[in-house]
């Protein structure tokens, strides 16, 4: 079965086959569709259509259960170690997002890009309260953070970096 390709009302996307796990990537961008088909591709690997069942139970974990996880930008997903969390969590399937209380989106879109993060998924809230309300209002599985006041105000669902 095939690598397929589409638009919806959220972006383009790869999937593997007509009925896969939906992978957005940016409109235009090859970069970004070439991530989004290797994570079409290891989903069919997941599924055992290249023979590796073995990695059936993470990725469909993620899938079904429809995680949604986020970074803070500043001081959080800047780190190496946590990009390679972040793309760790977009390989198994996950909803990744972005969320920080700068002002202004653009200077976190490279590494949204980077990363394979759709801008869809990229908030710039302007405040850490505003912030913390975006996360609970995406309901946000778990969200990583540097500021152990966001992470004592969102609970279990917060992990301090």
């Amino acid at each position: 079965m095939p690598v397929s390709y589409g638009k919806d009302s959220t972006s383009c996307f790869a999937r593997w086959g007509d009925q896969g796990h939906k992978y957005y990537y940016k409109c235009g961008s090859a970069l970004s569709r070439s991530r989004a088909k290797a994570k079409a591709v290891d989903q069919g690997k997941a599924i055992g259509e290249f023979g590796y069942k073995d990695q059936v139970l993470k990725v469909f974990s993620f899938i079904f259960t429809n995680e949604k996880i986020s970074f803070d930008y500043n001081e959080t997903l800047t780190k190496s170690d946590i990009q390679e969390k972040a793309l760790e969590y977009i390989r198994t399937g996950a909803d990744v997002y972005i969320i920080s209380a700068n002002s202004n989106k653009e200077k976190m879109l490279g590494l949204a890009e980077k990363l394979g993060i759709i801008e869809s998924r990229v908030y710039a809230t302007g405040s850490n309260k505003a912030k913390v309300e975006k996360i609970i209002e995406l309901k946000i599985s778990k969200h990583y953070d540097n500021n152990p006041d966001v992470i004592s105000e969102l609970g279990s669902i917060g992990e301090l970096v």
